[in-house]
């Protein structure tokens, strides 16, 4: 196992010492100033600028949402959020600032959450300052034109409309009715014709002047530009915003009492889906452990799922299929934590069982307590990220930095996630302390499940229970079992973070280092991001009479078999920063690892061993085979818009198998077809390889010698491997399809066909 050590990295730039890490204050190459102001109405302001920014953005947090609605109004809040794209005072035609937006590359958008709404948009960096007086005046003297209320009332109810049949919002609102009465998070958040009908100029007025205050807004705008010149900008255009000295909104911290019972919603989904959420109300203010990260450290343990872990537990039972777990804020007052567990059939009939080791594993994290390995090894991820990632840029970027400065405190705002202090014992405990039965609302989501009531909103079916008794007292004083226990040190944390030295012949493009009869392999060491990491991508082109159904088929669940053969062993890999995955398309399989160099070549061997010996039990085989064809019938009954993609795919693509084929094809595979399908399947191939990174040559050709032998590869010509066509469009030819969707939301799709794909066009 490896140990965290001292290194030294090859550049000339002052370091710092860093726990057992030294590592640089910043990298060499970021560009990036920051400055945070507070304008003399109150608005707190975080200013970005970069030279190497593609694009300029800008995001406003509200701190007003859909838990402020009036009674008499639910969606209000979403319901002005649309409003105010139509018109101001200063530029009063309604499609003013989308046309601007628009005609200068651009786009905005908006999202109304419970205690915020939030506003962005990116531009071109020429037209940047016409956009942010244009969007100032959002905040100063929005029209709320009474000839446009209608419309967008009409507007905000079609996108009602539109989630009715969305498992995640009918869940949501189903969820809404069992919080406790009288506390604002037991509401209509989207609105409708009948909540709004009675919606005036006026009272948007009210609401807007109630609560878009300039001491409860937070504005981040990022750009190329100097600070300067945009902080004048931000000087001109939103200093006119009122301050009308709005208080802090609080909110009740207990919206679902505890109680001693189990507390079981069954729902019967839209979609084949077979799920056990578990929720537990944290009536804490989670903002205030920014330092201490607890709920991230607790996040990370439940949803974890390497050894130890109670996914893997479950898996191992043959009761589950994927888990996800975490927490966050939901307002400065409170907050929530959760779990999700994937089930199987079998996990369905047994969720009391389920339900037993959930807090079976609670138990073990309440008797080990805190750990400060588990703090430090997210901390020093967190330095090496912060130096070392993609911070990346636009819109959503803005929004990040626009909603921390809302909530953290300024100096930290804007590095808040890489930001960590002293580990936080206590908070840790305190949070787990919530996690009980009495403190749960348990869902249990099937198609097989008894639902005889009806939620008003969405008309969902779904039946709500609060069990006593034996099945409730045991959950109270959980078993204890030896194979539930903490993650391990983390083995893939890098133990260096030195870089190559630059070569005298560095070259400017990948160089072909190997073009044999079965391969082509490219290199280039990194001159240009100097980071430490390295990245492999290898793609086997199989046979040409692998093209039917059955082998696709066959492809596709050998893939998925080796990836979870692997993800108990390499989970810790990718909380290590590591990014890996094998996939498949109709011409053959990928690899792809990509990460820090001195992890990379440990995951890209255990991705290997795991092609070539797939350690899964029959049993963890078929349930991962049944939950993904419920995943491919369940297509034709999500987002219409997806529906379109896979039919346009279907249209322009010589081999291409919908969803609805292969669920049909998968039905009774099993995993000894598959390990033999696979030694047939890889026996001969041609192979592709790009090789990029903080990596030598020397690591490239023996990391894809290791991957040919290990697979026992043979070399296939490239012209008898599969090649993916695509339609070739005759002049003036016209192809269309209408697909009747099973969903009630509709998508038109249209492909222009502009000439031959070549690097000059």
């Amino acid at each position: 196992m490896k140990l965290l050590q001292c290194f030294v990295i090859l550049l000339t730039f002052p370091l710092f010492l860093f726990g057992e890490l030294q590592l640089p204050d910043k990298h060499p190459l970021d560009k990036t100033e920051y400055k945070k102001i507070t304008l003399d109405n109150g608005l707190k302001v975080i200013l970005v600028s970069n030279p190497k920014y593609n694009i300029s953005a800008a995001s406003m947090n509200v701190k007003v949402g859909s838990l402020s609605d009036p009674e008499d109004a639910q969606g209000l809040a979403h319901f002005l959020e649309h409003m105010l794209f139509l018109g101001t005072e200063k530029y009063p035609d309604v499609e003013d600032y989308k046309t601007y937006l628009s005609n200068n590359g651009g786009y905005s958008n908006a999202y109304t959450a419970e205690d915020h709404t939030n506003y962005l948009f990116e531009v071109i960096h020429e037209a940047y300052e016409g956009a942010l007086d244009r969007f100032s005046q959002f905040f100063i003297a929005p029209a709320f034109n009474p000839d446009f209320t209608k419309r967008e009332i009409n507007a905000v109810n079609s996108e009602f409309q539109k989630n009715l049949e969305h498992d995640y919002w009918r869940m949501r609102q189903i969820k809404r009715t069992i919080y406790d009465d009288g506390h604002p998070s037991n509401h209509f958040e989207i609105g409708s014709l009948e909540t709004l009908e009675k919606v005036d100029r006026q009272v948007l007025l009210d609401f807007h002047k109630k609560y878009y205050s300039a001491n409860q807004m937070a504005l981040a705008l990022l750009s190329k530009f100097p600070i300067s010149e945009m902080e004048s900008w931000t000087r001109t255009y939103f200093s006119n915003i009122e301050n009308n000295q709005a208080p802090d909104i609080e909110y009740p911290p207990v919206y679902l009492s505890e109680k001693g019972v189990l507390r079981l919603i069954r729902v019967k989904p839209v979609k084949d889906k077979k799920e056990l959420g578990l929720e537990f109300p944290l009536p804490i203010d989670l903002y205030q452990y920014y330092e201490g990260k607890p709920m991230k450290i607790l996040g990370s343990l439940m949803g974890h799922e390497g050894q130890g872990s109670l996914l893997s537990f479950l898996k191992e039972k043959g009761l589950a299929t994927g888990l996800n777990g975490g927490g966050s804020p939901d307002t400065p007052d409170y907050g929530s934590a959760g779990v999700h567990i994937q089930l199987t059939e079998k996990g369905v009939e047994n969720y009391q069982d389920v339900l037993g080791y959930f807090f079976s594993y609670v138990d073990m994290l309440k008797r080990e307590g805190f750990k400060n390995y588990l703090f430090e090894e997210q901390q020093t991820l967190a330095r090496l990220e912060e130096v070392y990632s993609d911070k990346g840029e636009g819109t959503w970027k803005a929004v990040s930095f626009a909603n921390n400065l809302a909530f953290y405190p300024m100096d930290i705002a804007h590095r808040v996630e890489y930001h960590y202090g002293k580990p936080n014992p206590i908070a840790y405990l305190e949070i787990l302390s919530y996690i009980r039965p009495d403190n749960m609302l348990c869902v249990l989501s099937d198609s097989g499940q008894e639902t005889p009531l009806e939620e008003f909103w969405y008309k969902s079916n779904y039946n709500y229970e609060e069990i006593t008794g034996d099945e409730y007292d045991i959950l109270l004083t959980p078993e204890f079992y030896g194979d539930l226990h903490l993650p391990e040190l983390n083995p893939y944390l890098p133990e260096n973070a030195n870089l190559l030295p630059i070569p005298a012949d560095k070259t400017e493009f990948p160089v072909l280092v190997e073009d044999s009869k079965g391969l082509k392999l490219y290199y280039q060491q990194d001159a240009e991001f100097q980071r430490p990491k390295g990245s492999y991508r290898y793609k086997i082109y199989i046979p040409e009479k692998y093209t039917d159904i059955h082998s696709y088929v066959l492809m596709t669940l050998y893939v998925a078999a080796v990836n979870e053969s692997m993800n108990e062993a390499s989970y810790p890999a990718r909380l290590a920063g590591m990014d890996y995955e094998v996939s498949n398309d109709e011409e053959g399989i990928s690899i792809t690892v990509n990460g820090y160099s001195d992890s990379v070549d440990d995951v890209l061997k255990e991705i290997l061993s795991n092609m070539s010996d797939i350690t899964i039990p029959d049993g963890q085989f078929e349930a991962l085979r049944d939950q993904m064809v419920r995943d491919w019938k369940n297509v034709l009954l999500g987002d219409a818009y997806r529906i379109a993609r896979e039919n346009m795919r279907k249209i322009v693509k010589t081999y291409y198998y919908d969803s609805s084929e292969m669920a049909a094809e998968a039905a009774g595979i099993s995993l000894e077809e598959i390990k033999s399908f696979s030694k047939k399947l890889l026996k001969k191939g041609y192979i592709q390889g790009l090789v990029y990174g903080n990596v030598t040559e020397d690591q490239a050709r023996k990391n894809t010698e290791i991957l040919i032998s290990q697979l026992r590869i043979k070399s296939a010509k490239w012209d008898n491997v599969i090649h993916q066509g695509r339609l070739k469009f005759e002049s003036g030819e016209k192809i269309s399809r209408v697909v009747q969707s099973d969903v009630n939301n509709s998508c038109f799709s249209r492909l222009q066909y502009f000439g031959e794909n070549s690097i000059e066009e």
